[in-house]
C-alpha cells in the first residue's frame, strides 16, 4: 500500500478493520480512490472523511491489486474458519449451558485476558479493584491493598472469585454479592474466643508469631 502512496495505517488503527476493509475492497475493484469514502466508514471510526481521502492519494498497479486480492481472500478464509471453530465450541458447550448461565452472574466481564484460569482471575480481580459496580469486591481490594500491597490484594480477590465460582456451580445458585458484604462485617457482639480471634486475624492476612519460651 505504501508503494502505491496509500497510507491507510496513518488513519486506521487496524488496516483490516471494518472501515479499512471496505475501502480496500473498493480500491481493488476500481484501482484508484475515485469514490466516495463516507458511506464505507463505520460510525465508530475516529478518522474524518477528509483525513481518509488524503490518505488515499495514490494509484494501484496491477501487481499490487492482485496481491491485495490474495490477502483479502486469505483474511476472509481465516474469518470463515474462526466462525466455524466458534460454532463447534458452542455446540460442544451446549450441554453446559445451565452452568454457563450461572457463571455469567459473577462479575467477570472484561475485554481481553489470558488463556488460563489464574491469569483470567487475576485480570478480573484487577478490573474489580477499579470498578464501582461491585463495591463488595472493590472495597475488599482497597482494604487489602493498604495492608498487604497491590499484588497480594489482587491474588486474594482472585481467590475469592474462584471460591464464589465453586459455590455457584456446586450449589447451582447465582452470584450473591450480599453474602460477601455480610461476611466482611465484624461480629455484632465484638467478642471472640482466643481461637476465633487468631482465625479471624489469619483470614485478614496477619501472620501470628508464637511467643518464645524463656531460656532455662
Amino acid at each position: 500500500m505504501t508503494t502505491s502512496n496509500f497510507k491507510l495505517d496513518a488513519v486506521f488503527s487496524d488496516v483490516f478493520g471494518i472501515s479499512a476493509g471496505r475501502i480496500l475492497d473498493k480500491l481493488i475493484e476500481l484501482g484508484n480512490s475515485d469514490f466516495d469514502v463516507a458511506p464505507l466508514m463505520h460510525k465508530r471510526c475516529k478518522a474524518t472523511v477528509e483525513e481518509v481521502v488524503a490518505a488515499l492519494d495514490g494509484e494501484l498497479s496491477y501487481a499490487q491489486s492482485e496481491k491485495l486480492k490474495i490477502i483479502r481472500r486469505h483474511m476472509k478464509n481465516l474469518e470463515s474458519l474462526q466462525a466455524a471453530l466458534e460454532n463447534l465450541i458452542c455446540q460442544l458447550a451446549e450441554r453446559f449451558q445451565p452452568e454457563m448461565d450461572l457463571l455469567l452472574t459473577v462479575p467477570t466481564r472484561i475485554s481481553r485476558t489470558g488463556a488460563y484460569l489464574k491469569p483470567l482471575l487475576v485480570q478480573i480481580a484487577i478490573n474489580m479493584g477499579r470498578s464501582p459496580k461491585h463495591p463488595e469486591l472493590k472495597d475488599k481490594y482497597q482494604t487489602l491493598k493498604k495492608r498487604r500491597g497491590h499484588k497480594k490484594a489482587v491474588i486474594a480477590i482472585a481467590r475469592r472469585l474462584l471460591t464464589a465460582i465453586w459455590h455457584i456451580l456446586s450449589k447451582r445458585e447465582p452470584y450473591n454479592a450480599e453474602l460477601y458484604r455480610k461476611a466482611d462485617k465484624p461480629p455484632a457482639n465484638r467478642m471472640f474466643t482466643p481461637e476465633q480471634a487468631l482465625a479471624f486475624m489469619r483470614s485478614r492476612g496477619y501472620q501470628i508469631i508464637e511467643p518464645r519460651e524463656p531460656a532455662a
